[in-house]
């Protein structure tokens, strides 16, 4: 055994003998069952380690005292330590010491398994925890104080269970600043400096549970937090997704038409102003509790600090607002990770009236803006090639719906964004079915997203139950996939 190998020709004195084994076996024992020099000295007199004061310690009294620390931990007396291990040869005791460090380590193996499982319970508390403490923040427009009575009970239990995640894993307790720890939520896990994060097996070790450009929960964030039986997981999307919902049922016989303008107009129109809402909703005769809903709840004011120089910009790719960058003030950069994806260079499309100017709510950019950007890149890509598609069919069934000519089958695509695949395949393993229109389903992932992750398809993929259930795909495979269809 190797660590063992370090102790073959060892010689020296009891305070060095001290050292090596609390070094050596650090990752198996905890410091209790360290001997001290003075508990060296002891086994000594009780006869277990050979007592020869005339000459230094050798490879034989290291394993004596190896073997006396692991039988010590397995509960055993010293006096049946003695019997087994003072009369053993230096032959016998390596072969003790190797048996005793084995049986360790399968126990660190079922232990391994158990802080796996903490762990995966710490991030449902964390997820659930950032999103009520979110919800909070955008109802009450409070910042986040480190004050028990301002922060959610799951955030403090989360931040309580990571902090006995780094002492068990021999560190500093760096989970006593929710601040610092929610700056650490806009990395993925596995950068978090934590051994159980980095294991290939850990589910959520590629999420990213805050949105690093828009400070919202994410995608995979609301996922684990909804695994944890969070009923506001997902509130303030929901809540605007139920209430567009309404807003469309109340038209007679025009409610498919109208909730698909209002996602559009959202879509291809996050930075816009009053004026210009008001002109879409007349030109398309949309109802007053359309123009109000997006007023209220969709658009709001730009920040003074979104601003650059004062001015609301425009970005000339996706139109949503241009932000300072973090790095250099000065610059604007596209908050909008899809955008970034396809064009890495910032352009300014225009400017605004910083007055005047509306941009879509933060987590209505994150949950429907930024996939609105490939699904609208689908949508127009199928008008364009002549392809009869249809953009959130039936509210929101799929994303677009297209129909192959040449067989006559309708192809349903969903655009998924989710860094981690391992939670989409888990996610899609629930919120997919069988069409019962005998649609073809293809979840499209953006190009962007998939180069996170080596061989993320093929991980969703795994995950599947269903595996005939849809097809999946990139962005960039289902605009060939159109461009054929096109000419078949």
């Amino acid at each position: 055994m190797k660590i063992l190998q370090q102790l073959q020709g060892w010689q020296g004195k009891r305070p060095a003998l001290a050292h090596l084994l609390a070094t050596l076996f650090a990752d198996l024992l905890s410091p209790e069952y360290f001997p001290s020099v003075s508990t060296l000295k002891y086994w000594h007199l009780q006869g277990i380690i050979d007592n020869n004061e005339s000459r230094r310690l050798t490879e034989r009294e290291a394993l004596q005292a190896c073997a006396t620390m692991f039988l010590k931990r397995a509960g055993d007396k010293l006096p049946a330590i003695r019997n087994r291990v003072a009369s053993h040869s230096l032959k016998q005791l390596r072969t003790l010491a190797g048996q005793l460090i084995d049986e360790i380590l399968q126990e660190q193996q079922i232990g391994s398994s158990r802080v796996a499982s903490h762990a995966q319970g710490v991030m449902s508390s964390l997820a659930h925890g950032i999103v009520q403490l979110y919800h909070r923040v955008v109802l009450s427009g409070k910042i986040v104080r480190q004050r028990h009575e301002d922060l959610p009970h799951e955030l403090l239990n989360a931040l309580s269970r990571l902090g006995r995640l780094h002492i068990e894993a021999g560190q500093e307790d760096q989970a006593a600043s929710v601040h610092e720890v929610l700056a650490r939520c806009r990395q993925p896990l596995h950068a978090w400096g934590l051994p159980i994060f980095t294991d290939s097996h850990f589910p959520f070790r590629d999420c990213v549970l805050i949105d690093p450009d828009l400070y919202v929960p994410t995608i995979d964030c609301l996922e684990i937090a909804q695994k944890h039986g969070g009923s506001t997981a997902d509130i303030l999307e929901h809540e605007s997704f139920e209430r567009l919902r309404e807003i469309a049922q109340a038209t007679e016989g025009q409610a498919n038409r109208v909730y698909t303008l209002m996602r559009e107009f959202i879509g291809r129109f996050s930075l816009t102003t009053y004026d210009d809402i008001l002109v879409y909703m007349q030109q398309h005769m949309l109802p007053n509790e359309a123009l109000l809903f997006l007023v209220n709840d969709v658009y709001m004011e730009v920040p003074e600090a979104w601003l650059i120089d004062g001015k609301a910009l425009r970005c000339g790719h996706c139109r949503t607002l241009l932000r300072p960058d973090p790095r250099q003030p000065q610059m604007p950069y596209c908050p909008m990770r899809a955008c970034r994806d396809l064009t890495p260079s910032t352009t300014i499309g225009a400017q605004l009236d910083a007055r005047k100017a509306r941009v879509v709510k933060p987590h209505l950019l994150s949950y429907w803006v930024n996939p609105a950007i490939d699904e609208l890149r689908i949508y127009d890509a199928a008008n364009a090639a002549g392809i009869p598609a249809a953009l959130y069919p039936d509210m929101d069934r799929c994303d677009i719906s297209l129909k192959d000519i040449k067989s006559n089958q309708e192809i349903d695509f969903d655009v998924k964004a989710h860094r981690d695949p391992i939670m989409l395949g888990k996610r899609l393993n629930v919120s997919v079915s069988t069409s019962e229109n005998q649609s073809k389903l293809i979840i499209v992932i953006p190009d962007g997203v998939a180069k996170l992750r080596s061989q993320y398809i093929a991980l969703v993929k795994d995950e599947l139950i269903d595996k005939d259930a849809m097809e999946i795909m990139l962005v960039s495979t289902a605009m060939h996939l159109i461009k054929r269809l096109a000419h078949a």
